[in-house]
């Protein structure tokens, strides 16, 4: 494993990118269908459902997958994205603490 390792010659594969979903975060399960292990779940289903569903609209208005200890701003244009930035700033500043709750609309 030593000489594998030391060989200058190995070198890590490119991973698959990231999620299709414009709000997420994450890096893609695998190559196809292009989403993370959640959204491509969710986009399975979906598409079982309904399977005249237009994949670019779903991915551009299909949520982020929630993590309790984050907020992602992925999907917010970049104003937005800047103001929701200057906001928790000017919080900061005035010592407030933001809880996730006061960030996230749900």
């Amino acid at each position: 494993m030593e000489e594998f390792l030391a060989d200058p010659s190995v070198i890590p594969l490119p991973g698959f990118g990231e999620c299709d979903v414009v709000a997420c975060d994450r890096i893609r399960y695998g190559s196809r269908p292009g989403f993370c292990k959640a959204h491509g779940t969710c986009w399975g289903q979906e598409f079982q459902r309904d399977p005249h569903l237009d994949r670019t609209t779903w991915c551009r208005l299909e949520p982020v997958i929630e993590d309790m200890n984050s907020v992602t701003l992925r999907g917010l244009t970049p104003l937005a994205q800047a103001q929701v930035l200057y906001g928790l700033y000017g919080r900061c500043r005035r010592k407030m603490k933001t809880g996730l709750g006061e960030v996230r609309p749900w």
